[in-house]
């Protein structure tokens, strides 16, 4: 008898919210365990960390808070009257970008942003850096941008990529950005 692994899945209710919505981003919000801290970034590790919540974005501009643990949804959020094409959280703030040009930071109570930046077409892709500090920002023009959350200063490190930022991701130690883009191109960036 041969044994097979199986990867297991549940589908959570969401009663007239699943009625005609599109989901187009998740993350997951992360929360410490243990006061494991590594490297000068102050960052706490994934492994001495536990699943929270996770963040659902939608093409009608909602945002679904769904409790991990429990597989229940907690919270609907409505924060733009456009679509959210991307989602990042951590477990201080949520960045979103969306349709209507914007990057926004967000409380996780979703009260009021607490910063945005405007750009020249939809935001399709966000990443929060390890250490809190910094938001990188793709564009569906191929631009790319990183907020600074200490100074709440924005600006456009390069419009280099001829199409969209399918992802991104942040290299800390060496203060590197890495992007992947529909231009069939990877790109390395220097902060």
């Amino acid at each position: 008898m041969r044994e097979t692994n199986n990867i297991r899945g549940s589908a959570v209710v969401l009663n007239h919210h699943a009625r005609n919505t599109v989901f187009t981003s998740l993350d997951f919000e992360w929360g410490a365990t243990s006061a494991a801290v590594y490297g000068s970034a102050n960052h706490i590790s994934r492994e001495n960390a536990s699943l929270k919540r996770v963040y659902v974005a939608s093409k009608h501009g909602m945002i679904y808070q769904i409790n991990y643990a429990t597989e229940a949804l907690e919270r609907t959020y409505r924060t733009n009257d456009s679509a959210i094409y991307t989602i990042a959280v951590n477990e201080e703030f949520c960045v979103t970008g969306s349709e209507d040009k914007f990057l926004r930071v967000w409380p996780l109570d979703f009260c009021e942003f607490l910063m945005e930046a405007k750009h020249e077409g939809t935001v399709c892709q966000v990443e929060i850096s390890t250490d809190h500090l910094r938001v990188v920002c793709g564009t569906l023009y191929g631009s790319l941008g990183i907020l600074d959350k200490s100074n709440q200063r924005y600006r456009t490190l390069i419009r280099s990529h001829h199409n969209a930022i399918l992802s991104m991701d942040f290299h800390v130690p060496k203060r590197n950005i890495i992007t992947v883009s529909s231009d069939n191109t990877i790109r390395l960036w220097d902060l």
